[in-house]
């Protein structure tokens, strides 16, 4: 993920190794001065594990960064994670800010039911801060082990929308229901916000196919057309601001 202050591009992402069967996530940092050409931090990786899937926010007085608290043999569980730092260098611990409770995601009533956040993309109007979260939904047997075929809504991600008044605290919107779903023979939609004055738009990644693996590999069918793109289209929303301030809970 990047971000842009001034003159100065700032990036970030996770790496991730293996040392005998451990398996460990590294997180990353580099800074550019025309958008092109990166250095990276010489304390590059960092000492401690986070999750892959970032996401970063300047609050003017501080950087966030939206990542996943740990690794998957850790915390199979997906949760959204809070780190800050004043000059992207220097960060704090990662703070949960946002999980779905046992109480949800093993009630098949709940909207929540067998999902889990995948990662945060946020925007801030004033006071409004908006998280834009895509959710994925695993298989009926509540793994993701890839048991092709799939059916229903397994492997399927949509884009939920969420409400805070200061990034760290956030309520959900709309009965926790997708705020851009599957639709049609969708089965993945990323929505990334971007505010242009006083509308809203949002740039969405959508795919026929299931966040699942779909090679002889792992039992499934083959996709020889990954590198044509025929799978994806990206797609551009847009809502106004007063609009969108009809979704606050």
């Amino acid at each position: 993920s990047t971000i842009r202050r001034g003159n100065i591009w700032l990036s970030g992402w996770t790496s991730n190794s293996y040392v005998g069967p451990n398996y460990f996530e590294w997180f990353n940092v580099a800074y550019s001065y025309d958008g092109y050409n990166y250095t990276q931090y010489s304390g590059n990786p960092y000492p401690f594990h986070p999750g892959e899937d970032l996401s970063f926010f300047d609050n003017t007085d501080s950087f966030y960064c939206y990542i996943r608290p740990n690794i998957p043999l850790i915390d199979p569980r997906r949760k959204v994670g809070l780190m800050r730092s004043s000059n992207f260098i220097n960060w704090t611990k990662i703070d949960t800010v946002l999980s779905f409770p046992d109480s949800a995601y093993f009630n098949p009533n709940s909207q929540l039911y067998l999902k889990q956040p995948y990662n945060m993309n946020v925007i801030r109007n004033g006071t409004d801060w908006w998280g834009f979260v895509h959710v994925l939904r695993l298989e009926d047997d509540g793994t993701e082990s890839w048991n092709f075929p799939y059916s229903g809504i397994e492997e399927t991600v949509e884009t939920m929308l969420l409400y805070s008044t200061n990034g760290r605290d956030w309520s959900y919107t709309n009965n926790k229901k997708a705020f851009l779903p599957i639709h049609d023979s969708v089965k993945q939609v990323y929505g990334l916000p971007t505010l242009v004055n006083d509308t809203l738009y949002i740039y969405s990644f959508e795919s026929t196919l299931r966040h699942a693996s779909y090679t002889f590999e792992f039992g499934g069918q083959a996709a020889v057309d990954f590198a044509k793109g025929k799978y994806w289209k990206i797609f551009r929303y847009k809502i106004s601001l007063n609009d969108l301030n009809l979704w606050k809970p």
